[in-house]
């Protein structure tokens, strides 16, 4: 059994699943803890003293029509707690066996679980996402893996994430297409072209490889030829026989 643990909200940080192993289990892990916690503290400050003060007003016969704006703060504020909340306790676990896929997902909005035929996934995605980075921090571009759901995108999983490299990013793609017996999709999302077919070729190690598009359509040309020629050579004999 492949066990993988990985945090998957955060960005940029490398991850490789080794589909080979299975059942595999893919443990997410919990929320970025910090980032909820500042957004817990945050909220507090952007949103709790301004709503103290036009609470406060309000008992003290001081309100005024012109601090019903003061809401705006509140209402934003509490967007910002419930979100550090959801980052405090989000955990996502996801099992792959016998062409099952099941995924439980916890959350303060409640637990939720899917089970999914791998059959339900369109293929193996290879893509890049570019991140523009922050104010003290420098943009980047991630390359990623990532197992694509028919209609449900929370149902994508990520199997390889790499950071500023997508040296080995082919191999795994491959490696993946023939593990779980799923072509290998590339394009935008919603229009993915399948650019590897899960059927196998020999390659010059005796050894068995993925074939391109281009490879299938090359055989289908050669396959066609061949038996033109074969009409052509019969149609010949049976011409010199009948002089």
């Amino acid at each position: 059994m492949a066990t993988i643990r990985m945090n998957g909200r955060s960005k940029g940080r490398n991850t490789h699943v080794d589909t080979s192993l299975q059942p595999i289990e893919i443990d997410s892990g919990k929320g970025t803890k910090g980032l909820g916690v500042l957004l817990i503290i945050f909220s507090l400050i952007f949103g709790g003293i301004p709503t103290f003060i036009l609470v406060s007003s309000i008992f003290n016969g001081t309100f005024k029509p012109e601090m019903l704006p003061i809401l705006l703060f509140t209402f934003i504020g509490t967007g910002m707690f419930f979100g550090g909340l959801a980052s405090l306790f989000y955990k996502k676990r996801v099992a792959i066996n016998d062409n099952r896929v099941k995924i439980s997902i916890k959350s303060i909005f409640g637990d939720k679980e899917f089970n999914e035929h791998l059959n339900n996934y369109k293929g193996i995605r290879n893509y890049s996402e570019y991140h523009s980075g922050g104010k003290n921090s420098p943009s980047y571009t991630l390359y990623i893996n990532q197992l694509l759901h028919m209609s449900d995108k929370k149902l994508n999983i990520k199997l390889d994430v790499q950071r500023n490299s997508e040296n080995g990013m082919r191999v795994l793609w491959e490696t993946h297409c023939r593990n779980l017996n799923l072509p290998g999709l590339t394009g935008e999302l919603g229009a993915e072209i399948e650019t590897i077919s899960v059927a196998r070729s020999e390659n010059n190690n005796g050894g068995m490889g993925l074939m391109l598009k281009s490879d299938f359509k090359s055989l289908h040309i050669a396959q066609g030829q061949k038996k033109e020629s074969l009409e052509w050579l019969k149609n010949c004999i049976l011409s010199s026989i009948a002089r």
